[in-house]
């Protein structure tokens, strides 16, 4: 008995550590592909958000969203922006940030309508949004 008690409390750091460790990889997450996007390897950038998963999208910090949609944007690739537009909208439509990048990314791939839809609903405009377009 005083044995299971034993290893039952000791593996009580290795759970919390585990998380700990996710929690950090999904903050480095977002760094990971900032230093590629200085680089320019943006595909590498979209590799290492393909491997966190699409699905794990409301997990990621704005800051990390952001970057993946920098990536998509210098790769043209709209319809993964298009995919991460759709899952992140609730969440993000009055951050700034994502919008600023999102109608970057439109305007960059050639969709000026949707850049300008997003435009006209977003509810916070800045100079830079103005700018991009």
């Amino acid at each position: 008995m005083t044995t299971r008690l034993l290893n039952h409390w000791l593996s009580f750091p290795k759970v919390s550590l585990k998380r700990l460790n996710n929690t950090k990889s999904y903050i480095n997450l977002g760094t990971k592909m900032k230093l590629l996007n200085d680089k320019k390897q943006f595909e590498k950038a979209l590799a290492i958000f393909d491997q966190h998963g699409i699905n794990n999208i409301t997990t990621l910090s704005n800051f990390a969203i952001t970057q993946v949609l920098k990536a998509c944007a210098h790769m043209r690739d709209i319809q993964r922006g298009k995919i991460i537009h759709n899952l992140i909208a609730s969440e993000t439509k009055n951050d700034i940030y994502v919008s600023s990048t999102l109608i970057y990314m439109y305007v960059h791939c050639g969709d000026m309508a949707s850049a300008q839809s997003l435009l006209d609903s977003t509810k916070t405009k800045t100079p830079s949004m103005y700018g991009i377009m």
